[in-house]
């Protein structure tokens, strides 16, 4: 579904009827947005858009097509109250790479005027998010670009994590939160002395509890 990463980008996206199309029409006119124009006469918002059901893309698994009536050709983007979209962020995901860290990955398409991303966590039990680290942005881009960052979290609960990009303008977007599961606690030893009982075959039973993974050490 892509109306989903869309409303993530744009906090203006609440429904498809949000949507608009931005136009240029102007110097530089390479379906390239950097090296376009960012304000003037060579923009033209097309807002609101009509959401249709249109039979070509819901065959292809879509549902809405957006109609707008242009009197010149040029560059077209879908975009929320027909600005276009700063950054359009592909994916975001969380994975625990060891009992102290967890690997933060996520990828954009596109970006504009994107100073970078910040980096909130919230630990299950916290009432709040809390920013954690920065990730500078690339500024301008129309071509995939991946981020990393490896978060110091060795919590045994559950952690989410939402990113906050951020332009150079200060406006911002959020992304949608990514859980991963917290680090597993040190194993408990439990050692056995048998020397003072004849040779033979002994079962040994502990009560089921939520201790952690248990070694036997028999001496």
């Amino acid at each position: 579904d892509e109306f989903v990463p869309f409303a993530a980008a744009d906090p203006t996206v609440n429904v498809a009827a949000d949507a608009g199309v931005a136009q240029y029409a102007g110097g530089g006119e390479n379906c390239s947005l950097t090296d376009n124009a960012t304000t003037g006469a060579a923009w033209q918002a097309h807002f609101p858009a009509s959401p249709a059901a249109e039979p070509r893309i819901q065959a292809l698994g879509g549902t809405f097509g957006y109609t707008a009536v242009l009197q010149t050709d040029g560059e077209l983007y879908i975009s929320g109250q027909a600005s276009p979209l700063p950054v359009e962020l592909l994916s975001f995901t969380a994975e625990r790479i060891s009992t102290a860290n967890v690997q933060l990955s996520w990828s954009t398409a596109t970006e504009r005027n994107n100073a970078g991303f910040e980096v909130w966590r919230q630990v299950e039990g916290e009432a709040a998010f809390s920013m954690v680290a920065w990730v500078d942005g690339v500024g301008d881009s129309q071509q995939l670009l991946e981020y990393h960052h490896a978060d110091n979290n060795p919590a045994t609960q559950v952690s989410y994590y939402q990113l906050r990009q951020v332009d150079h303008d200060g406006t911002s977007a959020w992304s949608p939160v990514v859980a991963v599961q917290g680090s597993a606690p040190a194993g408990l030893v439990v050692t056995f002395d048998l020397s003072g009982i004849a040779p033979g075959s002994y079962l040994v039973c502990l009560p089921a509890s939520d201790h952690p993974p248990v070694r036997l050490l028999v001496q």
